[in-house]
């Protein structure tokens, strides 16, 4: 077994959670790779995978493989992509004709592409601040940092302002991406 691989058999209980930057693969019965993905918790987002992911019911293992940063993290993660072809994977198809690894997507390149393809859930502001129990300033803060990201929509129209309204709202991987960063120390509630 590689250096740094843990295989984890639906049978088995499941390690306490750790925050590492982890490549994960997830096979069937007959020892086809079925997803590759990273996270910074794979198994909280194996959970994730169980109530969204087409194919998790045919997962019946699991691996697992940690990485020191996340730049070594994304790069494997495309490497195994491109050279493995696991069965489910949709939003990084890697082109032959490129050489390997010589340009990663950015991080808005990538958030554009899951956009395209999951808008649900989206929360508006008020429900973000009550489903993370924080406030206005702390939220300010987060986006401020580059913590997560937002985009504008019509809230209606204002009776006191006389005008329309434009509200912020969240997508549900930009809230993701929020709890990971917060998970993992990246990012902290402060007020200011």
């Amino acid at each position: 077994m590689a250096e740094g691989l843990h295989t984890y058999a639906d049978s088995e209980a499941l390690p306490e959670r750790r925050k590492e930057h982890a490549l994960y693969r997830h096979y069937d019965a007959a020892g086809t790779l079925l997803y590759v993905g990273i996270s910074l918790n794979a198994m909280a987002r194996t959970v994730q995978h169980r109530d969204a992911s087409r194919w998790y019911d045919e997962s019946v293992r699991m691996e697992i493989q940690r990485f020191p940063s996340r730049r070594d993290l994304l790069l494997a993660e495309r490497e195994a992509i491109r050279k493995e072809k696991p069965k489910y994977n949709i939003h990084l198809v890697v082109d032959e004709d490129e050489p390997p690894l010589s340009r990663y997507p950015t991080a808005t390149e990538t958030r554009i592409a899951l956009l395209r393809k999951i808008v649900e859930p989206v929360y508006r502001e008020e429900n973000l601040l009550n489903a993370l129990d924080i406030t206005s300033s702390q939220l300010d803060r987060l986006i401020k940092d580059g913590h997560i990201r937002f985009f504008l929509t019509n809230g209606g129209f204002s009776k006191t302002l006389g005008t329309k309204r434009k509200r912020r709202v969240f997508t549900g991987w930009a809230v993701l991406g929020l709890l990971d960063a917060l998970e993992s120390g990246v990012a902290r509630l402060t007020d200011d």
